[in-house]
């Protein structure tokens, strides 16, 4: 435990309970080859796991995505796939997504996305400041 606070402390965050939750919404549509690599990613982030959910947004795939998709989550508590039954592009699948979150602040990553370790440290570290609203990683 002191390991992750001193981690912590580096980011300017001065205790654990203060961390807010993250809500991850990935719209995903035939990404099968990828989305293995995005979740590996988001599972290995250096951030409390019970407070990071896995919102996967599946918008009519056609090849593997969906079976992928459901056999990670089974494997992770923090993972859960819904469908959005009409497909009407990368805007809809993340409203529709929204549905589900529960997190204080919503994160949102393509399935080609490889975050680095720290993303979510880094990010909720802006938003310690209450005039933050939203924040962008760079591409």
């Amino acid at each position: 435990m002191r390991k992750n606070k001193v981690k912590l402390q580096a980011h300017g965050i001065a205790e654990e309970k203060f961390l807010p939750s993250f809500s991850i919404v990935v719209p995903v549509k035939n990404e099968g080859n990828m989305i293995g690599r995005l979740i590996n990613a988001l599972s290995n982030l250096n951030y409390p796991k019970d407070k990071v959910e896995i919102i996967i947004v599946e918008s009519g795939s056609n090849d593997n995505t969906l079976e992928l998709c459901e056999e990670q989550a089974k494997n992770r508590g923090n993972i859960r796939v819904v469908q959005q039954s009409n497909s009407s592009g990368k805007p809809s699948a993340l409203n529709f997504g929204l549905n589900f979150c529960k997190g204080d602040i919503v994160a949102v990553f393509d399935a080609d996305s490889v975050p680095v370790g720290d993303a979510l440290l880094n990010a909720a570290h802006y938003f310690n400041d209450s005039t933050v609203a939203a924040v962008q990683g760079r591409t």
